[in-house]
């Protein structure tokens, strides 16, 4: 149990002062309405009885203080204190309630943002071994989870066990036989429930299974729509939902009788013991029980009270346990996040230090934008010359094979240079680590005579990145060439220059919506060529002036490739804009200043499209 609280405590946002003023919020709830019913068991004995006024020396001297002369005036004013207090204690108790919802549903806002700004700031490798249906779940299912299923339930049990304690020792005071009995109707039942722990956890685990594999298959249906309909496979996909729907009913079935099952437990044992102590009471007083009525009227108000608080005490013990999946899951995730990030840091700082060179401070995320500041550090690099590879070696991790293995040379600034090579030849590495994605475990990129790996952050403020498949957002044209900019910070001059450059002016002058015209999930309202413009479109918006181009024309037919080609030909010619491509389809290299030949990490061959393609071919 103490292994599952610091696992919260981990997970949670909130701070220890927010955690101690629940806690204080709990024990002033819990006192206030122990009080709010113990008074009531005074009033009913006082109203059966006026002559407790005069064997009561604080009920005397209060009615003598107030100057009420008859007896039964006294009393209804007593029975109206009795009546306010129960009414400040219901305001306190339904505010505790309204506290427990507000609370919960902020820890899950603030767990929400500290997931996804892990996921974000991940590093690239990261990424490349996860599922994005997993995180997706991670980040909006696996929180709610958390925050309904594990942290509500964790305080209204808290809550309730203040008030338990607070009950009992109310009872205890008022006739310790009856608790007596009660305990002993109640605790092997509760010991029952608890046995079967591991029961309700592997409910627990069944249903978050379902409900990630239900995202993953919906992920797969319709992630390409466009296949599934063609082949026919529908049903192949409707019968896996419907698998995984059919289970996830038959486990929550189960749980749901499973948590309702202690209430009526209890509330059968508290009607017997009551109705059990009333005969009991009869029998052995034949007048009746008169005298123990003010004992029994606390004992049943506080027992009814009792009893929801013990139901929900098992209630949210059973949720929490069979949320122990989840919980783990989200531990062991934010556990990954956070090592990654101190490594990652420690990388940086271990390359900076290997290279002599000062680390940088912690960057900050300016509101909004994708640009960094660095306390202290200008947030951009000079690329006036060239940029030089020297030694790169990289491996990724659980590999000691080299991908890129000793790899050296230079890229002067306005050059237009391609990577070719079979496939597993380190192209796409190279790029990666071009990127600033990778890190490679020895050498330096070199930025005029800088080192990326001072400010990561600004060199990849210098490049764009162009892929085989463009990634466009189901909005507007406009925010997708202003990508990642706050709508009410577009400068639409910048877009106007970006979409001439880009020859997009026909295109979107023939959209019925112009630079409204909304391009639909993944640009599919657009074609390819027009799609590989926008992002053309995108780099010259973000001012960039390294152009890296993946596959960025394969998918393309010739006459589309042309208008691409063209475009980005334009943009070579009118701006010293460096430009690196990788390539299969060599005829979109032929204009390149350089060509290197990869093969398994290393550069076998350099030059120009004749000494390196052509002289191949011969």
């Amino acid at each position: 149990m103490l292994g599952y609280l610091k696992k919260i405590l981990y997970v949670l946002p909130a701070s220890n002062f927010h955690l101690l003023l629940a806690a204080f919020v709990f024990i002033l709830t819990s006192g206030v309405e122990a009080l709010g019913i113990g008074i009531l068991g005074p009033f009913i004995a006082l109203a059966s009885d006026f002559d407790m006024i005069e064997r009561t020396p604080l009920l005397s001297q209060l009615r003598d203080s107030l100057g009420i002369a008859q007896e039964s005036h006294f009393v209804a004013l007593v029975g109206l204190m009795a009546v306010l207090i129960f009414l400040l204690r219901t305001l306190i108790v339904g505010g505790t309630q309204i506290f427990i919802a507000r609370f919960s549903n902020q820890q899950q806002r603030a767990l929400i943002i500290k997931m996804a700004r892990g996921y974000l700031e991940a590093p690239y490798i990261y990424h490349i071994s996860k599922n994005t249906s997993a995180i997706i779940d991670r980040l909006i299912e696996i929180a709610n989870t958390f925050s309904t299923l594990v942290f509500m339930p964790l305080l209204i049990a808290l809550a309730n066990t203040f008030l338990f304690i607070a009950l009992f020792c109310l009872l205890c005071f008022t006739s310790l036989p009856m608790v007596i009995a009660l305990l002993a109707t109640l605790l092997p039942i509760l010991l029952f429930f608890n046995s079967l722990a591991s029961k309700v956890r592997g409910w627990g685990r069944q249903m978050r299974e379902s409900k990630a594999d239900i995202i993953q298959i919906v992920n797969h249906a319709f992630g390409s729509v466009k296949e599934t309909k063609v082949i026919g496979c529908e049903n192949y996909f409707e019968n896996q939902i419907i698998y995984q729907a059919e289970k996830l009913e038959k486990v929550q079935r189960t749980f749901v009788a499973f948590k309702l099952l202690p209430r009526f437990f209890m509330e059968s044992i508290l009607v017997i013991i009551v109705v059990a102590i009333i005969c009991f009471s009869v029998l052995i007083n034949e007048e009746g029980i008169a005298e123990t009525t003010s004992v029994l009227g606390i004992f049943t108000l506080a027992a009814l009270r009792l009893l929801p608080a013990i139901n929900n005490i098992v209630i949210s013990i059973t949720q929490i346990r069979a949320s122990s999946f989840t919980l783990n899951q989200i531990h062991y995730e934010l556990s990954e996040l956070d090592s990654l990030r101190y490594r990652t840091e420690a990388d940086r700082q271990q390359k900076a230090s290997v290279l002599e060179r000062k680390p940088m401070p912690d960057t900050k995320f300016n509101a909004g934008l994708n640009t960094i500041q660095e306390a202290g550090v200008s947030n951009t690099f000079r690329f006036d010359k060239q940029i030089r590879l020297e030694g790169i070696t990289y491996h990724y991790p659980n590999s000691d094979k080299p991908v890129i293995s000793d790899l050296s040379l230079t890229i002067s600034k306005g050059d237009s240079i391609a990577f070719i090579g079979k496939s597993g030849a380190g192209k796409t590495t190279l790029v990666d680590i071009l990127l600033g994605l990778l890190i490679p475990q020895s050498g330096d990129l070199m930025v005029d005579n800088d080192s990326i790996y001072q400010n990561l952050r600004a060199w990849k403020d210098l490049i764009a990145y162009i892929p085989q498949s463009i990634f466009l957002t189901d909005e507007s044209i406009e925010k997708n060439i202003a990508f990642g900019v706050p709508e009410h910070l577009i400068d639409r001059k910048k877009i106007s220059e970006a979409i001439e450059v880009a020859q997009l002016t026909e295109v979107i002058n023939a959209l019925p919506n112009g630079l409204s015209t909304l391009v639909g999930e993944r640009g599919i309202l657009l074609s390819g060529g027009q799609r590989q413009r926008v992002g053309i479109a995108r780099a010259i918006y973000h001012d960039r002036q390294i152009l890296v181009l993946d596959e960025a024309t394969a998918a393309l037919d010739n006459e589309t490739e042309k208008l691409v080609t063209d475009s980005i030909a334009s943009l070579s010619s009118s701006s010293r804009l460096t430009l690196i491509t990788i390539a299969h389809r060599l005829t979109t290299i032929k204009n390149c200043d350089k060509i290197y030949m990869l093969d398994a990490g290393e550069v076998v061959k350099s030059g120009n499209y004749k000494e390196v393609v052509e002289n191949v071919r011969t």
